[in-house]
């Protein structure tokens, strides 16, 4: 086949197939180290600086030789602060949110407190939110180590949203530890835009081809 086909092809593979990935974009790229000049603090409420802010109850800033059971992450957020007796709700201000897809990850780990009120290796739980997606409830016991959680969504139309993580038990002030928040959007141009482009690149290879084919 030659160049020329190659491209046409490849078009018409594009036309058929509807999408066309670009690179993702990072919206949020949060690991808490610089909030507070990297200082840790109980029923803490700077995040100025970050995408996020407590909108309900208190959270606490742990790590860094502060209440520091991970001291490979630094900085994290503790969603149960200690002075919160009910919901503690840790969210983003309004998100532009293009269409297209969507991957969030983020660390979470367990309490890590020996402490707990309601009994040793007591499991807590917290609550994502992000857009008008469904809430989804992680729980995890109190020793649990760090670990990475990876989910992806669609978005077909702009829109605006938040993403919270929500404390809903926060009687016993133990909650998870959450760090290393990303989320990434990944446009999806229209196909008949990525199709003009190739069909444009096919034109001027045609083009360079004749101009430089010698005369009889």
């Amino acid at each position: 086949m030659t160049r020329l086909g190659l491209i046409v092809f490849a078009v018409g593979s594009l036309l058929l197939s509807g999408r066309a990935s670009a690179m993702p974009v990072d919206l949020i790229d949060e690991d808490f180290n610089a909030v507070n000049s990297g200082v840790g603090a109980v029923d803490f409420s700077g995040f100025g600086g970050t995408p996020f802010s407590v909108t309900e109850g208190s959270v606490d800033l742990f790590g860094n030789g502060f209440v520091d059971f991970f001291p490979a992450n630094e900085l994290h957020v503790h969603l149960d602060g200690q002075g919160s007796l009910g919901v503690s709700r840790f969210e983003t201000g309004a998100l532009v949110l293009p269409p297209g897809d969507y991957k969030l990850t983020f660390d979470i780990a367990g309490s890590q407190s020996p402490e707990d009120p309601m009994g040793p290796n007591t499991p807590d739980s917290a609550t994502l939110i992000f857009n008008g997606f469904a809430p989804e409830v992680f729980t995890l016991a109190d020793d649990a180590p760090f670990q990475t959680i990876t989910r992806d969504y669609f978005i077909g139309a702009p829109t605006t949203g938040t993403l919270a993580f929500i404390e809903f038990d926060g009687a016993n002030q133990e909650g998870l530890l959450l760090d290393n928040v990303r989320l990434q959007h990944q446009a999806i141009p229209e196909p008949a835009t990525a199709a003009l482009v190739m069909l444009g690149a096919s034109c001027l290879l045609l083009r360079r081809k004749r101009v430089r084919r010698p005369l009889a």
